[in-house]
């Protein structure tokens, strides 16, 4: 198909796309159960599935959200039966649909469009690095233009669900970072990332502590995968990950606290060996992460949180940073947990058989390389 022939099919169509507002009811507002108990370990609560366009807008089951995840199958359905001649005419029916189902209303099938086309921007653009799949010279994709139709795809849905729109952002730095086709990709993946980083800060929906959390992981994750892409220059990568570090400290619960620290360690001790390696601020994080677990007020908590913070270790030393060894830290964590787990009184609790099972595995696994971690005590 072409450009004119999908207009002429949305000219056929229009009348079944209005869309009637007026039986979105108010009764239909989604209530959200503020009173969940959460863990990372232990208390995950689970999260009802709505739909992305949908938000927190309708209540899962009602006749609204039906019509939306309808109307997402359909657009969808839609995009990928899309069978143009090259990548740019592929683009300009992208864009051509978006403008015809962009219509003004509550729900409007403009918003459906946003999740399926910003998944179909990133396929696109990636798929523009590939030689094999670049359209001839006098067909040559339009970069400019496709940059600037995703980055207004992403800022519109940021509102609708600002904790998947930090992740798309994410995955557009990611996308950014890979591309070989832009001469700027590093400008354009800082920018992404900010955005991410901006939405982060200031998004309401991420107040409480599971979503602040999760998406501080995502951020950590994203950093250091663009890094391994070489991505961002060195001084800009120092900045960002002391950014991660200081949102690590300032999470709401310390158990999270020293889960995202561990994360963060990562970045200053990449797998990749041709990657900057820094064992003074692995360690310095490290520490950080052992001042919180201390100074948890409940004991279990204690436990939990020294361990996370050994196994972190006994990871980063077989990738081969020696320095956590050879300062005593992990004999000083090995000796803590088994000090706290034999005062325990309550050895038959759910904690205390969790910990004690994770410290046995990780001791374990020392045993088992006593050419790097040396005798182990029983």
């Amino acid at each position: 198909g072409s450009v004119p022939d999908l207009h002429k099919l949305f000219d056929f169509v229009g009348p079944l796309l209005e869309v009637d507002t007026d039986s979105a009811s108010e009764n239909d507002a989604y209530d959200v159960d503020e009173h969940q108990v959460y863990h990372p370990y232990l208390f995950p609560h689970d999260v009802t599935n709505h739909s992305l366009s949908a938000g927190t807008l309708t209540k899962h089951g009602s006749p609204l959200a039906s019509y939306v995840e309808d109307g997402e199958r359909l657009v969808s359905r839609a995009v990928y039966l899309l069978d143009p001649i090259s990548a740019q005419h592929r683009f300009d029916m992208y864009r051509a649909m978006r403008s015809r189902l962009n219509v003004s209303s509550r729900f409007g099938w403009g918003t459906l469009t946003l999740p399926t086309l910003i998944s179909a921007m990133f396929q696109l653009i990636l798929r523009s690095n590939d030689e094999s799949l670049q359209p001839d010279n006098n067909d040559s994709v339009d970069n400019d233009a496709m940059i600037q139709f995703l980055t207004e795809l992403l800022v519109e849905f940021s509102p609708l669900h600002e904790e998947i729109a930090v992740q798309l952002f994410c995955q557009a730095a990611v996308c950014m970072a890979s591309s070989t086709t832009y001469s700027n990709r590093r400008k354009l993946a800082l920018e992404y990332f900010n955005h991410a980083i901006l939405l982060f800060e200031q998004a309401q929906s991420l107040a409480s502590s599971r979503e602040q959390f999760s998406t501080l992981v995502n951020l950590i994750g994203c950093l250091e995968r663009i890094q391994q892409l070489d991505g961002f220059d060195s001084e800009t990568f120092e900045i960002l990950s002391s950014r991660m570090v200081k949102y690590a400290c300032r999470l709401l619960t310390r158990p999270e606290q020293i889960l995202a620290l561990c994360a963060c360690s990562s970045l200053f001790w990449p797998s990749s060996e041709c990657s900057v390696r820094d064992e003074e601020k692995v360690t310095s994080v490290v520490e950080t992460a052992m001042s919180i677990a201390d100074g948890c007020l409940s004991r279990g908590e204690q436990i939990l949180g020294l361990i996370d913070v050994l196994v972190r270790c006994v990871y980063l030393v077989e990738k081969g940073c020696v320095r956590l060894k050879e300062t005593g830290r992990i004999e000083q964590l090995v000796d803590s947990i088994s000090e706290r787990l034999e005062r325990s009184t309550r050895k038959n609790s759910a904690v205390a058989r969790v910990a004690s099972s994770r410290f046995t595995r990780i001791l374990n696994t020392m045993r088992r390389k006593a050419d790097l971690f040396g005798v182990v005590p029983a």
